[in-house]
């Protein structure tokens, strides 16, 4: 597990130091976030190629009317290196597919594992594994490497936090990034009945999320790990301002930017929530590595910024008539979604519930749900973030 905090500028001293010249690489020949089997030719004059390597995230667990343990899918490892070539070769590569979420209204059901990701049959990152229903971590994949001429990156993804207890979840781990193998989301521990769920937030590519026991949702991981039993996410002092609003998919930033922010973290942002139940409802609120805030009640925590956990969301209260639904923040990118956990109880009727698990973004895992109700519940996990492919070269005279 990792233990250290890996603060984005600290990349730059460690390339200038290995003679690893970023700027060089100003062509980009492949940026692909979307699914499937594809290929691109080396252009002529062309003899090595900056390669970054991707797979998907695992997608969570969900159970639905009956207590039980739901843990978040692991990360995907992330590799970058150079490869040689050769001007003219057509080389196949394959972008994996998050692990998709899974839905249930009765039963429990572990989740879907991501898809491989791989270049040239040199390179091959498996995918995160999917959470469990058991209440058992999940596995990130492996990275196998075949002929690169240079590793800049070999990180594995980072697993899913166990969880117990009566009724609990926990979120989805990270992605591997250049700084740190992925961490994974902090451990759920309920304790008492029903009424006393506990589910923690994604993790971060710089720590875990924070701990939850009893009857409490943690915030996600961010530069520094959340606090447990604390709604809000991890993050530094600085504040600047955010612009994960301006990012709306996956792997969704400009292709010029993305190699300093993989190796520079330059995009970056903050923005700290200062006290619990303060922050962040959705993306636009939640800001560059802040982990999302967590929510107590109805309604929605908040997601992840750069490279930030989504927070988790816990509902646990007296009803007797209504629908009823907490929703896990969704992760930033390569990090993971946090989980949600839903029990209405007493009264005539009970209610009607519905967990949904925070989703990963760019390899991260999904967020665990568990909907624990007598008349109608449904929970869902969150989906695994999809893999990518990007291909740089330099610039040919």
């Amino acid at each position: 597990m990792n233990t250290g905090i890996f603060a984005p500028p600290q990349s730059n001293i460690a390339l200038a130091a290995a003679g690893f010249n970023l700027s060089e690489w100003t062509k980009c020949l492949v940026f692909d976030g979307t699914p499937g089997t594809k290929s691109c030719v080396v252009p002529p004059g062309v003899s090595e190629l900056l390669v970054v390597v991707l797979p998907g995230g695992g997608s969570g667990a969900a159970i639905a009317g009956t207590s039980g343990n739901a843990t978040g899918g692991a990360g995907g490892g992330l590799f970058a290196g150079i490869l040689d070539v050769t001007p003219g070769e057509s080389l196949a590569y394959v972008v994996g597919q998050g692990g998709a979420a899974v839905t249930t209204s009765s039963g429990a059901l572990g989740g879907l594992p991501g898809g491989a990701s791989s270049f040239a049959g040199r390179v091959s990152c498996t995918g995160g594994g999917g959470g469990k229903n058991d209440g058992s971590s999940a596995t990130p994949g492996a990275i196998t490497i075949s002929g690169a001429k240079r590793i800049l990156c070999n990180s594995v993804g980072g697993a899913s936090g166990a969880a117990s207890g009566t009724v609990s979840a926990t979120g989805g781990g990270s992605a591997g990034s250049y700084w740190a193998s992925g961490y994974s989301s902090g451990a759920a521990s309920a304790s008492g009945g029903y009424e006393y769920p506990a589910a923690t937030g994604g993790a971060s590519c710089f720590s875990m999320s924070g701990t939850a026991a009893g009857t409490y949702a943690t915030g996600g991981g961010g530069i520094s790990p959340s606090s447990a039993n604390s709604t809000v996410g991890g993050g530094p002092a600085s504040l600047m301002a955010d612009a994960v609003s301006t990012f709306t998919g996956s792997p969704a930033m400009p292709s010029s930017a993305f190699l300093s922010f993989l190796f520079t973290g330059a995009a970056n942002c903050d923005a700290v929530p200062t006290a619990d139940g303060v922050g962040a409802p959705n993306i636009t609120a939640s800001g560059g590595r802040s982990g999302g805030t967590a929510h107590k009640g109805t309604g929605s925590a908040g997601a992840g910024g750069h490279f930030a956990g989504g927070g988790a969301g816990v509902f646990a209260s007296p009803t007797s008539s209504g629908t009823y639904e907490i929703d896990g923040g969704v992760g930033g990118r390569f990090a993971g979604g946090g989980s949600a956990c839903a029990i209405p109880f007493g009264g005539s009727s009970g209610g009607t519930c519905k967990a949904v698990g925070g989703a990963g973004r760019l390899g991260g895992g999904g967020g665990g749900a568990v909907a624990v109700n007598f008349y109608d519940g449904l929970a869902i996990s969150g989906a695994g973030g999809d893999g990518l492919i990007a291909v740089y070269c330099k610039a040919v005279i």
